[in-house]
C-alpha cells in the first residue's frame, strides 16, 4: 500500500504495482494502528492495469466480515480491455474479510497497485 501525501507526486501509475496472471490471487491488509479504514476515515484506491495486450478481469471477493451490512451484495468483477488502466475505491463493508484483508483473483495478465487515499475532510 502506498500512502498519498498532499502536494507530492506520490505514485507513477503506469507499469507499477504487483504483477498477476490467470488464477493468481492477491490481498491487501486494511489494518493500521487505529483501524481508520473500518471507521470510514480513509479509503484504499485500487489501480488495475491490463499488461498482456489482451482482455482480462479482476474479481474482488465478497466480504465475510460479520457486522457488514453489504457483504450479501457479493463479489465484484472488473473487466479489462487490452492495455486498459482502471481505478476504483472499494467499500469496506462489502469486501472486507474477517482477517482485515480485501482479496481478489486475476484472469489474464494484470498489475494491481493499492494506494491509501487521504482522509476525508470533516
Amino acid at each position: 500500500v502506498t500512502d498519498l501525501a498532499p502536494n507530492v507526486a506520490s505514485a507513477d501509475l503506469v507499469g507499477s504495482g504487483d504483477a498477476f496472471t490467470t488464477g493468481q490471487t492477491g490481498a491487501v491488509s486494511t489494518y493500521r494502528a487505529t483501524h481508520p479504514y473500518l471507521s470510514g476515515e480513509e479509503r484504499l484506491r485500487f489501480i488495475i492495469e491490463e499488461t498482456g495486450g489482451s482482455t482480462g478481469s479482476v474479481v474482488f471477493d465478497a466480504g465475510d466480515y460479520p457486522p457488514s451490512a453489504l457483504k450479501d451484495k457479493g463479489s465484484l468483477s472488473i473487466s479489462l480491455a487490452a492495455n486498459d488502466l482502471k481505478e476504483l475505491i472499494l467499500e469496506a463493508g462489502r469486501f472486507l474479510q474477517n482477517d482485515g484483508t480485501i482479496t481478489w483473483t486475476v484472469t489474464g495478465t494484470a498489475k494491481v497497485r493499492v494506494i491509501r487515499d487521504l482522509p476525508r475532510e470533516a
